[in-house]
């Protein structure tokens, strides 16, 4: 699949090439060429079915991405995991990349916010003391692992019982980086792979002074090295120590804990008469953390004395998100209309308040039993 979509680059180089026939009068008009435009509509066709032919497919392109990009051994899975949120613009362009830093470039705005944090208990990934070349030289770096088995660890100096992420490749990881027997001033800086700042730990001391700095940074997403940072020497030689505290990877549906449905409300509640009588049945409120969807979803069982109908509202914030008429039937009998209404929309990150309100339309009275309100949210990529 990845063959037949090559051709988006050498269209748009022709394209580049026809537009550099157009051609200036002396009034500074410009003389559209015939061509170009043929070329543009050909242009835009052949790209609408390049997109049609990935959203077909979807699956088999992101597999030939991965084929194309090895990620590091057991990585495969997370790779895909990320590809499933690109869009097919995304897919096509990770498809024409040269290399692997543009493929990061393409996936950066799927990784590089919303991050979910997990803590682990405290494990150590690297010792230059126990394992490896030994002391960082001045002037030199290092890259490590920040999670991984038993056999990865112990190489790093680590834990030798391994140091696992909970959700596989993270984004960003905190750590306590320890810099031990420093021959002089200096500092440690440990960072994404290649990059120019990170967290530093400085010491100013004689020989034979420990110290530490503990923070969250970035780590490398799928690094063509499989290792996650970089730990450099500036000024100083320095054996260095390194525990996790924690990881961070991107949310996912299963993060979002934005759903509030904490029981059914017992016992009766009086229903007004007409519009200005609305009562209010169930409200729940919930902390939205990106955009997305909510399913609103009202439940209420019904005691009637006589015909009547119920006009009802869901609300978000105090304001109307949807109106229905419930009929609430006749006098005949306790409990025996349940009703139920579901509702979805849109929404942004942020407090929302959901209310279930109701109020009686003819009749002499209805009461309200046995009622719930249940806002479920959903990642709109779900």
């Amino acid at each position: 699949m990845k063959t037949k979509i090559k051709w988006f680059g050498i269209i748009v180089i022709g394209l580049l090439f026809l537009g550099a026939q157009v051609t200036f009068a002396e009034d500074v008009q410009i003389i559209p060429d015939p061509a170009a435009g043929v070329a543009v509509e050909e242009m835009n066709a052949n790209l609408q079915d390049a997109l049609e032919e990935i959203a077909s497919d979807r699956e088999a392109v992101i597999e030939d991405i991965v084929a194309m990009w090895p990620a590091e051994p057991g990585a495969e899975d997370d790779l895909r995991s990320i590809l499933s949120y690109a869009s097919d613009e995304d897919l096509l362009a990770i498809l024409d990349a040269g290399s692997f830093a543009e493929m990061e470039s393409v996936l950066a705005p799927h990784t590089d916010k919303d991050f979910v944090f997990t803590p682990v208990n405290p494990c150590r990934i690297v010792d230059t003391r126990v394992a490896g070349p030994g002391i960082v030289v001045a002037g030199t770096s290092r890259v490590y692992y920040t999670h991984g088995g038993g056999a990865t660890m112990a190489a790093q100096g680590g834990d030798p019982s391994g140091c696992p992420s909970p959700r596989g490749e993270p984004r960003g990881v905190f750590i306590n980086m320890i810099a031990v027997d420093p021959l002089s001033k200096g500092n440690i800086q440990v960072r994404p792979i290649g990059a120019t700042q990170g967290l530093s730990v400085n010491f100013n001391a004689a020989n034979n002074v420990n110290l530490a700095n503990a923070g969250a940074i970035k780590s490398s997403y799928f690094h063509a090295s499989g290792r996650d940072i970089e730990v450099k020497a500036n000024f100083a030689s320095a054996h260095v120590v390194i525990q996790i505290l924690g990881y961070y990877h991107e949310i996912r549906g299963e993060d979002i804990a934005a759903s509030d449905s904490s029981g059914t409300i017992t016992g009766g509640v009086s229903v007004g008469a007409g519009f200005g009588g609305y009562t209010t049945l169930a409200s729940r409120t919930v902390t939205i953390p990106l955009s997305g969807r909510v399913v609103i979803m009202g439940e209420a069982s019904w005691h009637n004395n006589a015909s009547n109908f119920l006009g009802c509202q869901f609300r978000e914030n105090g304001a109307q998100v949807d109106f229905w008429w419930w009929e609430a039937g006749d006098s005949d009998g306790w409990f025996d209309q349940h009703q139920t209404r579901f509702y979805h929309k849109t929404v942004t990150p942020g407090t929302k308040t959901y209310d279930l309100r109701c109020y009686r339309y003819g009749g002499t009275s209805a009461t309200a039993t046995d009622r719930n309100l249940t806002v479920m949210f959903f990642n709109a990529d779900l």
